[in-house]
């Protein structure tokens, strides 16, 4: 088994076992940041990367954005087709290549985040939360269209502390990095805390 169908296999595993459980609640750092965005337009898109359950997807459609939900688990896109369903949010899926031009609710798409090509200058807002791929920084950075903006929060290495979490490097941001991540971006706000976890935070926005 590759890598790859490693990882997707155990994420898929994950969501399986998770598939009876409450989708979770929308992450706290989209909350505090959402006073921040614009209000959406008629064409303006989300992406949300390691979108898992849908929750934060699902949470920005009810609020008018039109969102490509991306996860490499197929359990985790089906509970999100559940939960968008149950909230009465319009669900459907395909891939970038089949991207309607004008797009509702949630659009869910079965990827690998460490090879999946971004469109560039797509989205108006993209997501990414506690998922850590630094091959995919500059990806991410110019998917984002003039204007638009990103959230991302994942664990540091003072999670290492923690009985929970990630443990590798591969998985965990050093002290300072998420703020220099993205270069051709304006930071707008970034944090670091350990509380019950290590995280860092960041908001970001591209030049218009």
């Amino acid at each position: 088994m590759t890598r790859a169908n490693d990882s997707q296999s155990r994420w898929e595993k994950r969501h399986r076992e998770a598939s009876s459980q409450p989708v979770p609640d929308p992450t706290s750092f989209l909350l505090e940041s959402f006073p921040l965005l614009p209000a959406p337009g008629p064409r303006s898109r989300a992406l949300d990367l390691a979108c898992g359950a849908g929750h934060n997807s699902v949470w920005l459609a009810e609020r008018g954005w039109s969102v490509v939900a991306v996860d490499y688990a197929p359990a985790a896109l089906a509970r999100a087709a559940a939960h968008a369903a149950g909230r009465r949010i319009s669900a459907a899926s395909g891939t970038f290549r089949n991207l309607p031009t004008r797009l509702s609710g949630v659009f869910l798409v079965e990827a690998d985040l460490e090879s999946l090509a971004l469109p560039v200058a797509a989205f108006d807002l993209v997501l990414c939360f506690q998922y850590l791929d630094r091959a995919a920084f500059p990806r991410i950075e110019r998917a984002i269209a003039p204007g638009g903006f990103l959230l991302y929060e994942s664990f540091t290495e003072a999670q290492r502390a923690f009985d929970k979490g990630p443990r590798s490097p591969q998985h965990l941001l050093a002290a300072g990095e998420l703020r220099t991540a993205f270069p051709h971006l304006d930071p707008l706000f970034y944090r670091e805390f350990t509380c019950t976890r290590a995280i860092a935070s960041l908001v970001a926005r591209r030049a218009r």
